[in-house]
């Protein structure tokens, strides 16, 4: 990091983008397993004044949306022209005028950037990351950003953290929760169970406790960039200092991590933060694998969905629709009354996974229609923000906030030459780095679905085993695993296949 005293220096800014815009590197990547307009800070990349630039006094206000723009010598500022996207009215009157500091890519102020642990950003089900609590004693200072977070906060904050969790630690806690569930069933008396179906049922609330466990506590050490935490938010000092710093924030990020939903690419903030990262990955001559990674938001609601309802019908079928003479893998002796009263049961059940998946699946198959709409028809003057929402007036302080429109539009300006270049960037180059299809990833079903069977498959192969059934346990065996990888996943991706079709 450069010494506070360092003078800023004007080749830090970026050249022009020319006419064909070049692609960005085939190794950055997206993942398959996606800020902002409440009152904090939004990051943003713009280039450094010169030296003799005139450094006029910062704004007392700064929204999540709002930051400080430069002002170039022999240019008319943009926000003393006469255009505007606000009507009549005092905010638009008396609208503060932006400091001519800018916000730069070298750090700002004296002390060291701070980042988070991702397991405590996350913990308490993203106590930190809804913004609950004083988020910023939780950071630490540190050289090097592994993952810059860039998420709306017009999205579903629930999402976004079921998102995290499973992408951090999904693996973890499946692995750890078949690990106790095996351990269960060796440990487990065989007089304790009635029957091999029930086996399984100590298992599953083992496991399920163990795997609910470790996705909630898993101790990530990836060291990331969350604005409510790495940015003090109750001085305002620091909080502007912060925000002016954020352009080195994203240059000592090794990743961007893009929490997709459909209001990011509304949000002006959101798209300009996308494209600047992804400027600066077509600026370098070395770019690192998988270095902007998009994370629909729904992914991880989707897959917590399946684990919870998939955990709960075996639980119910396995405790409450067995009879006490039944065994795994044998033909079932079913009286017509008993058998009416399995088929109902089943039906109930499916029915109302099916009623609550279909509403949140048609959602996210919306949301990727309207993904393109937004990015083909993007605009810098129509896209969202939180000043230009409220009027520029705080809508709790009543205080006049200064415009974040007229802060991008000048960055754009010294940055990518002009607006009509920098919304051709947006359209052409962040395109290929999204989620092209509606769809659930194999890796997400089976994450979701695959742990309660694995968990009842333990406790009922380990009974038959000591019942000496050595050909039903086998049979047992690659019936459960059949179901899991390959029929369950198959369903999932026809089902939804098939309202990606329709809808």
């Amino acid at each position: 990091m450069p010494p506070c005293s360092s003078p800023r220096r004007a080749d830090h800014n970026l050249p022009p983008v020319p006419d064909e815009l070049p692609r960005a590197p085939a190794a950055i990547a997206t993942s398959t397993i996606g800020r902002r307009a409440s009152p904090s800070k939004d990051n943003v990349l713009s280039p450094v004044p010169s030296a003799d630039a005139v450094v006029s006094p910062t704004p007392s206000i700064l929204s999540k949306d709002t930051a400080l723009s430069p002002q170039v010598p022999g240019r008319t500022p943009v926000w003393q022209s006469a255009s505007s996207d606000t009507g009549p009215g005092p905010a638009a009157v008396h609208r503060k005028s932006l400091s001519s500091e800018s916000l730069s890519m070298e750090s700002l102020t004296c002390a060291p950037i701070r980042a988070i642990p991702a397991h405590v950003a996350l913990k308490f089900l993203g106590s930190v990351f809804r913004g609950n609590g004083d988020g910023y004693r939780y950071a630490r200072e540190v050289e090097w950003i592994d993952c810059f977070w860039s998420y709306s906060r017009h999205a579903s904050q629930f999402m976004n953290v079921c998102t995290l969790l499973v992408h951090y630690s999904a693996w973890q806690a499946f692995l750890a929760g078949v690990a106790v569930s095996v351990v269960t069933a060796l440990m487990m008396p065989a007089q304790l169970v009635d029957n091999g179906y029930r086996a399984g049922v100590p298992c599953m609330v083992t496991g399920l406790c163990t795997t609910l466990a470790v996705l909630f506590v898993w101790p990530s050490r990836q060291r990331v960039f969350l604005d409510r935490a790495c940015i003090p938010q109750d001085d305002e000092e620091a909080k502007r200092t912060g925000i002016l710093s954020l352009g080195y924030y994203l240059k000592v990020s090794k990743t961007v991590m893009v929490l997709w939903d459909v209001t990011y690419f509304q949000r002006l903030w959101c798209v300009f933060e996308f494209a600047a990262y992804l400027r600066l990955q077509v600026d370098k001559e070395e770019a690192s694998g998988n270095a902007i990674r998009v994370l629909p938001s729904m992914y991880g609601g989707m897959t917590a969905f399946c684990f919870v309802t998939g955990a709960l019908f075996l639980l119910v079928t396995r405790s409450l629709l067995v009879g006490a003479d039944d065994v795994p893998g044998a033909p079932l002796d079913l009286s017509p009354a008993e058998l009416v009263l399995r088929v109902a049961s089943y039906s109930v059940i499916t029915l109302f996974v099916s009623f609550s998946f279909t509403p949140m699946f048609a959602r996210h198959v919306r949301a990727f229609a309207e993904q393109d709409i937004q990015l083909k028809t993007f605009s810098l003057d129509k896209a969202k923000c939180f000043c230009c929402e409220h009027n520029h007036l705080h809508p709790e302080t009543k205080e006049v906030m200064a415009c974040d429109r007229d802060l991008i539009r000048t960055a754009v300006i010294e940055w990518f030459d002009n607006v009509s270049t920098y919304e051709r960037f947006v359209r052409q180059s962040l395109e290929p780095h999204t989620i092209r299809r509606a769809h659930i990833p194999y890796a997400n079903i089976v994450v979701g679905l695959a742990p309660p069977y694995l968990w009842d498959l333990a406790g009922r192969c380990v009974w038959l085993v000591r019942t000496d059934q050595y050909f039903l346990a086998w049979h047992l065996v690659l019936n459960q695993m059949s179901l899991m990888f390959i029929f369950n996943p198959l369903l999932v991706i026809v089902v939804t296949g098939c309202f990606v079709f329709f809808l």
